[in-house]
Protein backbone atom coordinates (compact mmCIF):
# COMPACT_ATOMS: atom_id res chain seq x y z
CA UNK A 1 0.00 0.00 0.00
CA UNK A 2 0.90 3.70 -0.72
CA UNK A 3 2.62 5.37 2.08
CA UNK A 4 -1.39 8.08 2.37
CA UNK A 5 -3.19 4.69 1.96
CA UNK A 6 -1.55 2.96 5.11
CA UNK A 7 -1.81 6.28 6.94
CA UNK A 8 -5.64 6.66 6.58
CA UNK A 9 -5.58 2.56 7.67
CA UNK A 10 -4.06 3.18 10.80
CA UNK A 11 -6.24 6.38 11.99
CA UNK A 12 -9.16 3.74 11.19
CA UNK A 13 -7.97 0.95 12.93
CA UNK A 14 -7.31 2.87 15.68
CA UNK A 15 -10.66 4.57 15.99
CA UNK A 16 -12.40 1.31 15.21
CA UNK A 17 -10.31 -0.33 18.27
CA UNK A 18 -11.77 2.88 20.27
CA UNK A 19 -15.54 1.43 19.58
CA UNK A 20 -15.90 4.18 16.76
CA UNK A 21 -18.39 2.96 14.36
CA UNK A 22 -18.14 5.80 12.13
CA UNK A 23 -15.16 7.05 9.53
CA UNK A 24 -15.23 10.21 7.19
CA UNK A 25 -12.31 10.02 4.89
CA UNK A 26 -11.79 12.80 2.49
CA UNK A 27 -8.76 11.83 0.03
CA UNK A 28 -8.09 13.71 -3.50
CA UNK A 29 -9.08 11.28 -6.66
CA UNK A 30 -6.18 9.07 -7.53
CA UNK A 31 -5.23 8.39 -4.19
CA UNK A 32 -6.29 5.05 -3.78
CA UNK A 33 -10.10 5.54 -1.67
CA UNK A 34 -11.46 1.93 -3.16
CA UNK A 35 -8.30 -0.37 -1.94
CA UNK A 36 -8.31 1.72 1.73
CA UNK A 37 -12.11 0.92 1.48
CA UNK A 38 -11.50 -3.08 0.14
CA UNK A 39 -8.27 -3.61 3.11
CA UNK A 40 -10.30 -1.67 5.44
CA UNK A 41 -13.20 -4.75 4.48
CA UNK A 42 -10.79 -7.64 4.58
CA UNK A 43 -8.53 -6.77 7.09
CA UNK A 44 -10.28 -4.70 10.22
CA UNK A 45 -14.16 -5.59 9.42
CA UNK A 46 -14.18 -9.15 8.08
CA UNK A 47 -18.05 -9.33 7.49
CA UNK A 48 -20.38 -8.91 4.52
CA UNK A 49 -20.38 -5.54 3.05
CA UNK A 50 -22.03 -3.18 1.19
CA UNK A 51 -20.89 -0.62 -1.13
CA UNK A 52 -23.15 1.99 -2.08
CA UNK A 53 -22.24 4.58 -5.30
CA UNK A 54 -23.09 7.60 -7.43
CA UNK A 55 -23.23 5.19 -10.57
CA UNK A 56 -22.60 2.32 -12.19
CA UNK A 57 -19.37 2.94 -13.33
CA UNK A 58 -18.18 3.84 -10.09
CA UNK A 59 -19.66 0.60 -8.66
CA UNK A 60 -18.47 -1.70 -11.23
CA UNK A 61 -14.75 -0.38 -10.24
CA UNK A 62 -15.03 -1.44 -6.51
CA UNK A 63 -16.39 -5.15 -7.96
CA UNK A 64 -13.14 -4.97 -10.23
CA UNK A 65 -10.53 -3.90 -7.51
CA UNK A 66 -11.59 -7.02 -5.74
CA UNK A 67 -9.37 -8.95 -8.23
CA UNK A 68 -6.42 -7.35 -6.54
CA UNK A 69 -6.95 -10.40 -3.93
CA UNK A 70 -5.30 -13.64 -4.55
CA UNK A 71 -8.52 -15.66 -6.12
CA UNK A 72 -9.30 -16.61 -9.35
CA UNK A 73 -12.18 -16.14 -10.92
CA UNK A 74 -14.82 -18.53 -9.58
CA UNK A 75 -14.29 -17.24 -6.24
CA UNK A 76 -14.46 -13.90 -7.05
CA UNK A 77 -17.94 -14.37 -7.97
CA UNK A 78 -18.62 -15.54 -4.76
CA UNK A 79 -16.87 -12.95 -3.17
CA UNK A 80 -18.33 -10.01 -5.29
CA UNK A 81 -21.90 -8.97 -6.50
CA UNK A 82 -23.04 -6.40 -8.51
CA UNK A 83 -26.82 -7.73 -8.46
CA UNK A 84 -28.85 -6.52 -5.40
CA UNK A 85 -30.68 -9.65 -5.62
CA UNK A 86 -27.75 -12.07 -5.05
CA UNK A 87 -25.62 -10.98 -2.18
CA UNK A 88 -21.63 -11.56 -2.43
CA UNK A 89 -19.41 -11.31 0.63
CA UNK A 90 -19.36 -7.64 -0.97
CA UNK A 91 -22.53 -6.35 -2.57
CA UNK A 92 -21.57 -3.26 -4.72
CA UNK A 93 -24.73 -1.13 -6.03
CA UNK A 94 -25.68 1.98 -6.45
CA UNK A 95 -27.24 4.85 -4.23
CA UNK A 96 -30.54 5.01 -6.04
CA UNK A 97 -31.18 0.92 -5.79
CA UNK A 98 -31.95 1.25 -1.73
CA UNK A 99 -33.38 4.44 -2.09
CA UNK A 100 -35.99 4.87 -5.22
CA UNK A 101 -39.49 5.60 -3.83
CA UNK A 102 -42.75 4.77 -3.67
CA UNK A 103 -44.72 6.69 -6.19
CA UNK A 104 -48.20 6.09 -5.39
CA UNK A 105 -50.51 4.91 -2.24
CA UNK A 106 -53.30 6.76 -1.10
CA UNK A 107 -52.36 8.18 1.79
CA UNK A 108 -49.21 9.87 -0.42
CA UNK A 109 -51.59 10.75 -3.00
CA UNK A 110 -54.03 12.76 -0.07
CA UNK A 111 -50.81 14.09 1.69
CA UNK A 112 -49.65 15.41 -1.88
CA UNK A 113 -53.45 17.02 -2.57
CA UNK A 114 -52.92 18.64 0.75
CA UNK A 115 -50.21 20.64 0.16
CA UNK A 116 -51.47 21.86 -2.98
CA UNK A 117 -54.29 22.82 -1.68
CA UNK A 118 -52.56 24.85 0.82
CA UNK A 119 -50.15 26.41 -1.89
CA UNK A 120 -53.95 27.50 -3.91
CA UNK A 121 -54.40 29.36 -1.08
CA UNK A 122 -51.09 31.21 0.09
CA UNK A 123 -50.97 32.07 -3.90
CA UNK A 124 -54.74 33.24 -3.41
CA UNK A 125 -55.90 31.59 -6.36
CA UNK A 126 -58.31 29.92 -3.99
CA UNK A 127 -60.19 31.46 -1.14
CA UNK A 128 -60.95 27.81 1.03
CA UNK A 129 -59.96 24.51 0.54
CA UNK A 130 -63.39 23.83 -1.49
CA UNK A 131 -62.60 25.84 -3.73
CA UNK A 132 -59.16 24.43 -4.16
CA UNK A 133 -60.24 21.08 -4.12
CA UNK A 134 -62.85 22.31 -7.10
CA UNK A 135 -59.68 23.76 -9.19
CA UNK A 136 -57.65 20.73 -8.93
CA UNK A 137 -61.02 18.58 -9.79
CA UNK A 138 -60.98 20.64 -12.73
CA UNK A 139 -57.81 20.70 -13.80
CA UNK A 140 -57.90 17.09 -13.79
CA UNK A 141 -60.50 16.50 -15.87
CA UNK A 142 -59.28 19.17 -18.70
CA UNK A 143 -55.99 18.87 -18.58
CA UNK A 144 -54.95 15.33 -17.34
CA UNK A 145 -51.41 15.74 -18.39
CA UNK A 146 -50.70 19.29 -16.42
CA UNK A 147 -52.73 17.80 -13.36
CA UNK A 148 -50.00 14.49 -13.74
CA UNK A 149 -46.95 16.76 -13.44
CA UNK A 150 -47.80 19.34 -10.83
CA UNK A 151 -49.33 15.65 -8.48
CA UNK A 152 -45.99 14.68 -8.99
CA UNK A 153 -44.21 17.49 -7.91
CA UNK A 154 -46.58 17.85 -4.64
CA UNK A 155 -46.26 13.93 -3.66
CA UNK A 156 -42.36 14.34 -3.75
CA UNK A 157 -42.98 17.12 -1.47
CA UNK A 158 -45.04 15.25 0.49
CA UNK A 159 -41.94 11.91 0.32
CA UNK A 160 -39.40 14.52 1.50
CA UNK A 161 -40.86 15.84 4.21
CA UNK A 162 -41.98 12.53 5.81
CA UNK A 163 -38.43 11.64 5.06
CA UNK A 164 -37.17 14.56 6.89
CA UNK A 165 -39.40 14.02 9.89
CA UNK A 166 -37.93 10.57 10.04
CA UNK A 167 -40.03 8.25 8.33
CA UNK A 168 -37.83 7.83 5.20
CA UNK A 169 -38.00 4.16 5.51
CA UNK A 170 -42.09 4.11 4.98
CA UNK A 171 -41.30 6.06 1.85
CA UNK A 172 -39.51 3.66 -0.14
CA UNK A 173 -40.50 1.09 -2.97
CA UNK A 174 -40.92 -2.52 -2.57
CA UNK A 175 -37.78 -3.11 -4.38
CA UNK A 176 -35.20 -1.25 -2.28
CA UNK A 177 -37.06 -2.43 0.99
CA UNK A 178 -36.24 -5.85 -0.35
CA UNK A 179 -33.00 -5.00 -0.95
CA UNK A 180 -32.17 -3.57 2.36
CA UNK A 181 -33.94 -6.45 4.06
CA UNK A 182 -31.88 -9.41 2.73
CA UNK A 183 -28.77 -7.40 3.21
CA UNK A 184 -29.62 -7.09 7.22
CA UNK A 185 -30.58 -11.10 7.16
CA UNK A 186 -26.72 -11.46 5.99
CA UNK A 187 -25.59 -10.02 8.78
CA UNK A 188 -23.94 -6.97 6.93
CA UNK A 189 -21.29 -5.57 9.28
CA UNK A 190 -20.30 -2.45 6.87
CA UNK A 191 -21.61 -0.03 4.79
CA UNK A 192 -19.43 1.82 2.47
CA UNK A 193 -20.47 5.02 1.20
CA UNK A 194 -18.67 6.16 -1.72
CA UNK A 195 -18.76 9.88 -2.98
CA UNK A 196 -20.77 10.11 0.21
CA UNK A 197 -20.43 14.45 -0.70
CA UNK A 198 -23.89 13.29 -2.71
CA UNK A 199 -25.56 12.30 0.83
CA UNK A 200 -27.18 16.02 1.34
CA UNK A 201 -30.66 15.08 0.50
CA UNK A 202 -32.91 12.37 0.00
CA UNK A 203 -30.14 9.80 0.01
CA UNK A 204 -28.82 10.30 3.22
CA UNK A 205 -31.79 10.54 4.68
CA UNK A 206 -32.98 7.23 3.88
CA UNK A 207 -29.75 5.39 4.76
CA UNK A 208 -29.89 7.26 7.72
CA UNK A 209 -32.94 5.65 8.54
CA UNK A 210 -31.73 2.33 7.25
CA UNK A 211 -28.51 2.03 9.69
CA UNK A 212 -30.77 1.23 12.48
CA UNK A 213 -32.82 -0.99 9.98
CA UNK A 214 -29.50 -2.65 9.35
CA UNK A 215 -28.60 -3.51 12.94
CA UNK A 216 -26.32 -0.74 12.79
CA UNK A 217 -23.17 -1.72 10.86
CA UNK A 218 -19.79 0.40 10.43
CA UNK A 219 -20.32 3.06 8.29
CA UNK A 220 -17.10 4.55 5.79
CA UNK A 221 -17.93 7.52 4.46
CA UNK A 222 -15.29 8.27 1.41
CA UNK A 223 -14.81 11.43 -0.90
CA UNK A 224 -12.39 13.86 -2.63
CA UNK A 225 -14.38 16.74 -1.84
CA UNK A 226 -16.72 17.49 1.55
CA UNK A 227 -20.12 18.42 0.25
CA UNK A 228 -21.50 21.77 -1.25
CA UNK A 229 -23.64 23.30 1.05
CA UNK A 230 -25.15 26.38 -0.89
CA UNK A 231 -28.93 26.03 -1.28
CA UNK A 232 -29.16 22.63 0.71
CA UNK A 233 -31.76 22.37 3.56
CA UNK A 234 -30.80 23.71 7.36
CA UNK A 235 -32.25 19.79 8.56
CA UNK A 236 -30.35 18.64 6.01
CA UNK A 237 -26.88 19.77 6.48
CA UNK A 238 -27.48 19.22 10.41
CA UNK A 239 -27.98 15.63 10.02
CA UNK A 240 -25.16 14.86 7.26
CA UNK A 241 -22.79 16.13 9.60
CA UNK A 242 -24.52 14.61 12.78
CA UNK A 243 -24.16 11.08 10.90
CA UNK A 244 -20.69 11.21 9.42
CA UNK A 245 -19.31 13.41 12.39
CA UNK A 246 -16.24 15.44 11.77
CA UNK A 247 -13.98 14.13 9.24
CA UNK A 248 -11.36 11.31 10.47
CA UNK A 249 -8.67 11.75 8.15
CA UNK A 250 -8.10 14.06 4.92
CA UNK A 251 -5.46 12.77 2.84
CA UNK A 252 -3.32 15.97 1.45
CA UNK A 253 -2.63 16.01 -2.03
CA UNK A 254 0.78 17.25 -2.25
CA UNK A 255 1.36 14.62 -0.27
CA UNK A 256 0.30 12.18 -2.87
CA UNK A 257 2.49 13.76 -5.57
CA UNK A 258 5.25 13.54 -3.52
CA UNK A 259 4.78 10.06 -3.15
CA UNK A 260 5.15 9.99 -7.01
CA UNK A 261 1.60 8.62 -7.41
CA UNK A 262 -0.09 11.85 -8.79
CA UNK A 263 0.92 14.42 -11.21
CA UNK A 264 0.73 17.61 -10.15
CA UNK A 265 -2.04 19.80 -11.06
CA UNK A 266 -2.73 23.68 -11.67
CA UNK A 267 -1.76 24.65 -7.96
CA UNK A 268 1.37 23.13 -7.66
CA UNK A 269 3.06 24.09 -11.16
CA UNK A 270 4.86 26.92 -11.45
CA UNK A 271 5.75 29.32 -14.05
CA UNK A 272 9.72 29.65 -14.72
CA UNK A 273 11.58 32.10 -17.55
CA UNK A 274 12.76 29.61 -20.19
CA UNK A 275 17.01 29.58 -20.44
CA UNK A 276 18.76 30.93 -23.11
CA UNK A 277 19.13 28.19 -25.62
CA UNK A 278 15.11 27.19 -25.18
CA UNK A 279 14.34 30.94 -25.86
CA UNK A 280 16.78 30.25 -29.36
CA UNK A 281 14.74 27.17 -29.99
CA UNK A 282 11.18 28.86 -29.65
CA UNK A 283 12.24 31.85 -31.51
CA UNK A 284 14.17 29.45 -34.47
CA UNK A 285 10.97 27.58 -34.80
CA UNK A 286 8.60 30.43 -34.96
CA UNK A 287 10.85 32.24 -37.67
CA UNK A 288 10.41 28.39 -39.64
CA UNK A 289 6.44 28.30 -38.91
CA UNK A 290 5.85 31.86 -40.49
CA UNK A 291 8.40 31.19 -43.21
CA UNK A 292 6.38 28.38 -44.34
CA UNK A 293 3.34 29.93 -43.94
CA UNK A 294 4.39 32.60 -46.39
CA UNK A 295 5.95 29.99 -49.04
CA UNK A 296 3.05 27.94 -48.65
CA UNK A 297 0.60 30.87 -49.84
CA UNK A 298 2.70 31.24 -53.31
CA UNK A 299 1.35 27.42 -53.61
CA UNK A 300 -2.48 29.33 -54.18
CA UNK A 301 -4.14 32.06 -54.11
CA UNK A 302 -4.66 34.49 -51.53
CA UNK A 303 -8.14 33.76 -50.54
CA UNK A 304 -7.73 29.85 -51.20
CA UNK A 305 -4.05 28.67 -51.10
CA UNK A 306 -3.05 25.20 -51.43
CA UNK A 307 -1.42 22.70 -49.01
CA UNK A 308 2.14 22.05 -50.53
CA UNK A 309 2.41 18.42 -51.01
CA UNK A 310 4.37 16.60 -48.53
CA UNK A 311 2.55 18.71 -45.61
CA UNK A 312 0.71 17.03 -43.07
CA UNK A 313 -2.96 18.83 -42.74
CA UNK A 314 -2.48 20.05 -38.91
CA UNK A 315 0.59 21.75 -39.46
CA UNK A 316 -0.71 23.39 -42.39
CA UNK A 317 -4.25 24.25 -40.66
CA UNK A 318 -1.31 25.72 -38.38
CA UNK A 319 0.78 27.73 -41.43
CA UNK A 320 -2.77 29.68 -41.84
CA UNK A 321 -3.59 30.33 -38.30
CA UNK A 322 -0.10 32.16 -37.34
CA UNK A 323 0.25 33.81 -41.03
CA UNK A 324 -3.30 35.18 -40.88
CA UNK A 325 -3.17 36.18 -37.00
Amino acid sequence: MRPSQKAVVEIARRQLDEGRHRLHIVAPPGSGKTVVGLYLWAALVRRPALVLSPNSAIQSQWAARVALFDVDDSAQRVITSTDADTLGLLTSLTYQSVTLPRRGGDDLVREAVELWIDRLIETQQAEDPVEADVWIADLRRHNPQYYAERLSAYRKQARDAAAIGGQAMEMLHRSSLDTLRRQRDCGIGLVILDECHHLMGHWRRVLADAHDFLKQPIVVGLTATPPDRAGKLTEDIECYDEFFGPIDCEVPLPAVVKDGFLAPYQDLAYFVRPQADELTFVAGTDNKLSGSGSSAHSCGSAAFPQRPNGMCPWAWAGCLWHDRA
